[in-house]
């Protein structure tokens, strides 16, 4: 039997409310630092940065567990709001420290993010990221 998004779409149900995440937050400490996984939410307005601003929010499942990335350096809240239409839950995605630059208040930090196209289907326990 084929099923269609309709189909899939009957069969499910929301868990939890919108704003409920758990996991780990990320720090970058190092250039070469990332994460890869599934892309469990995506909110432009999900997560706060220090001083309590709003910033885009990306929630990822890895082997370890469920990891939070708030885009509170302003070169990874451009590249969150840039690509948010292609971060959707399901995509897998990689968000990476890449450089440093000098900045007025020191250093800032370069990231690149990158996203599977469609929906990936994979054993997350089967997978070295």
């Amino acid at each position: 039997m084929t099923m269609n998004n309709d189909d899939l779409d009957a069969l499910l149900e929301p868990i939890g409310q919108i704003g409920e995440v758990s996991g780990t937050f990320v720090k970058w400490d190092n250039v070469g630092d990332q994460v890869t996984g599934t892309i469990v939410s995506f909110d432009l307005e999900g997560g706060t940065d220090f001083n309590n601003n709003i910033v885009p929010q990306l929630v990822l499942a890895t082997n370890d567990g469920n990891v939070i990335i708030n885009g509170s350096q302003a070169k990874l809240r451009k590249k969150m709001t840039e690509g948010a239409p292609r971060l959707k839950p399901g995509h897998l995605c990689r968000v990476q420290f890449v450089s440093t630059y000098p900045a007025k208040k020191g250093e800032g930090k370069e990231f690149a993010i990158l996203a599977s196209s469609a929906p990936v289907l994979i054993d997350v326990d089967d997978t070295d990221f």
